[in-house]
């Protein structure tokens, strides 16, 4: 997963150098939870339960980024993976036993978008690998949802 935490304005900076500049403050940081709870919290979110429908829509979104035209290479069976294993955990914090699409979503662009190669006319084009799975998201149905017909 990657996500950006963007860059602090000029004052914000100035602040974070003037907090640093004679002690360190990570040195007075004490842990919140031991490595046992953190084994705990990935065996609890490897029990939540996830759809075979939901599988299939994963593996539908890294399809479709392995075909997207901008994509000149899609993501790996591993981003599959990860995006399941995020879902789980996710789901996992909204107090919920089971994965819902929307979850998927949720974590969709951090999960996929770093692993999308884009041709070199889409990195001309200024085309970015998150508009590639925004795309993506857009063009792939989610399971359970109908089509209305008018």
């Amino acid at each position: 997963m990657r996500i950006s935490l963007g860059y602090p304005d000029a004052d914000q900076e100035v602040a974070i150098m003037e907090r640093r500049e004679h002690v360190d403050p990570i040195d007075e940081l004490e842990p919140v939870c031991t490595p046992e709870d953190i084994a705990n919290l990935q065996a609890r979110a490897d029990d939540v339960y996830i759809d075979v429908l939901v599988k299939q829509y994963i593996v539908e979104l890294a399809n479709a980024t392995r075909q997207h035209p901008e994509a000149a290479l899609g993501v790996s069976p591993r981003a599959s993976i990860n995006l399941m294993k995020g879902g789980k955990a996710l789901a996992m914090l909204y107090n919920r036993d089971y994965v819902i699409p929307d979850d998927i979503k949720a974590i969709a662009t951090a999960t996929l978008a770093h692993r999308v190669l884009l041709t070199p006319s889409a990195r001309m084009r200024e085309v970015t690998q998150e508009t590639v799975v925004a795309d993506v998201l857009s063009q792939i149905s989610v399971p359970g949802a109908s089509v209305r017909k008018s």
